[in-house]
């Protein structure tokens, strides 16, 4: 039963991470598994330890439940991507804007200027990443070796991120553009793009998890203020324009629908 349950959460966090704006730490915090799983992924190479089997069970059975929940998430929403794109950008962007206050709250009670000096900092970063974007802006070609690298490197760094509570995998896809790319990998189960996808997760998890959760704790103001500007700024990107005047009323019912996800989220989760 307890590797069931294990499956249940690890299904009900794969399926955030395919949601930006929701993260997948945030709802492993909620499904009360997540010190346990930074705590396995902290200490997997420690096999000396009388607790590795232990470690090792629930990070193969929360794994194997994130798998199937990405999969169950990502084939459903690569049908409204392609269908009502506009109309799930703008749930998107409730979901991303109204998680902001959250993440201030986690923070402090007062805004002091080396916060603004690193909120500033993330905007410069998301700019640059949004003009480098435009410059370099590849087709989704899995015969490109070029594509195959970003496609890594992308996995890489969204699983450096996926520690953090409050940032979501899935808003960072979007800040590098293949969110939709990516859920139509998953949609259409191409067996070599999802395997570049978590092997570039699982190197990213075993090689940046303990170094940006020591990195967060020593700094964590600082990365808190320069996420919220990486935030703001990436907002932009995800704006579909032009935008239907035809599907107005249903962009704002969305939006709308999307923040108040998070503020349930957050009331839940306090």
């Amino acid at each position: 039963m307890k590797a069931l349950e294990n499956i249940l959460n690890g299904f009900f966090i794969g399926v955030s991470c395919a949601v930006p704006g929701v993260s997948g730490s945030t709802i492993a915090f909620l499904m009360g598994i997540y010190e346990k799983f930074i705590d396995a992924l902290s200490n997997i190479a420690d096999t000396k330890s009388p607790k590795f089997t232990k470690r090792l069970y629930l990070l193969a059975e929360v794994g194997f439940g994130i798998i199937l929940g990405v999969f169950a998430a990502f084939k459903i929403l690569a049908v409204f991507f392609e269908t009502q794109e506009e109309i799930l950008r703008f749930f998107f962007l409730g979901l991303i804007l109204f998680s902001i206050p959250g993440i201030l709250n986690k923070k402090m009670q007062k805004i002091e200027p080396k916060d603004i000096i690193f909120g500033f900092s993330g905007l410069i970063i998301i700019w640059i990443i949004g003009l480098q974007n435009k410059s370099f802006n590849m087709l989704p070609d899995l015969s490109n070796i070029f594509y195959i690298i970003k496609l890594f490197l992308i996995s890489f760094i969204s699983a450096g991120a996926m520690i953090l509570p409050g940032l979501s995998v899935s808003f960072l896809l979007l800040i590098f553009g293949e969110y939709g790319n990516i859920s139509k990998f998953f949609a259409e189960t191409n067996f070599f793009a999802i395997f570049i996808m978590i092997f570039g997760t699982i190197t990213g998890i075993l090689l940046l998890s303990k170094v940006m959760d020591s990195f967060f704790k020593r700094y964590r103001e600082e990365t808190i203020s320069a996420a919220v500007g990486i935030i703001i700024g990436s907002t932009v990107r995800i704006i579909p324009s032009p935008i239907t005047m035809g599907n107005l009323f249903f962009d704002i019912l969305f939006f709308i629908a999307g923040g108040f996800l998070v503020l349930k989220l957050s009331v839940i989760k306090n």
